[in-house]
């Protein structure tokens, strides 16, 4: 089987296609989250933050179809159906999108719900040090995508988030953690969409 963590090793800037950002926002558009147990009450940001999710995972599927890499996903059926967020070569990977003015406000750094207490949400990867997890930073503005490796949970370094209210809640990785980071480049241009090439949804 591919080691999916060595399949990049740079961060990627992709183009989203418009059709899929129509996608993502219609998908989004038929859906109610509920998105109260992860301390985020504001309907219209939970939506928000939805479509960004989602469009992580599209930049992601993008980057590996065009590496040759059957990818499933991502899902528009149903809301939370799946235990992974893409299955990448066989493996299941989970998506973690951070928007370019949050990552300009904040840092750049990805969010996972810590907590454990049966009434919050708890992302299951955090109970598996095997799981994949890839990072996304996505430029809304400009439809662009930055794409990370694959790594796994037991390779990442999880710190406290800013704010101090939600460290029960929440757990955090910044970018400047990330495993060879210094190492890692950034593309300075966007890779082909390779548009037409297959459809995700």
């Amino acid at each position: 089987m591919t080691d999916i963590t060595k399949i990049i090793n740079e961060i990627v800037r992709v183009e989203i296609p418009p059709k899929y950002i129509k996608g993502v926002e219609n998908w989004a558009a038929g859906n109610n989250f509920n998105y109260s147990d992860s301390k985020q009450s504001n309907t219209t940001k939970n939506k928000t933050d939805h479509i960004i999710g989602k469009i992580g995972e599209v930049a992601v599927a993008i980057v590996y179809i065009s590496r040759g890499i059957k990818v499933i996903g991502p899902n528009l059926n149903n809301y939370g159906s799946w235990n992974s967020d893409l299955i990448i070569g066989g493996t299941g990977v989970g998506v973690k999108t951070q928007e370019l003015d949050s990552a300009n406000k904040y840092g750049t750094s990805w969010t996972f719900q810590l907590a454990s207490d049966g009434h919050n949400r708890h992302d299951p990867v955090l109970d598996n040090p095997n799981a994949y997890v890839t990072f996304v930073k996505y430029d809304q503005k400009k439809a662009l995508c930055w794409v990370y490796p694959i790594y796994q949970i037991k390779d990442l370094k999880f710190d406290k988030p800013r704010l101090e209210y939600l460290e029960p809640y929440k757990t955090m990785v910044y970018e400047n953690t990330l495993p060879n980071i210094d190492l890692i480049k950034p593309q300075t241009k966007p890779r082909d969409s390779h548009e037409g090439q297959y459809r995700l949804f």
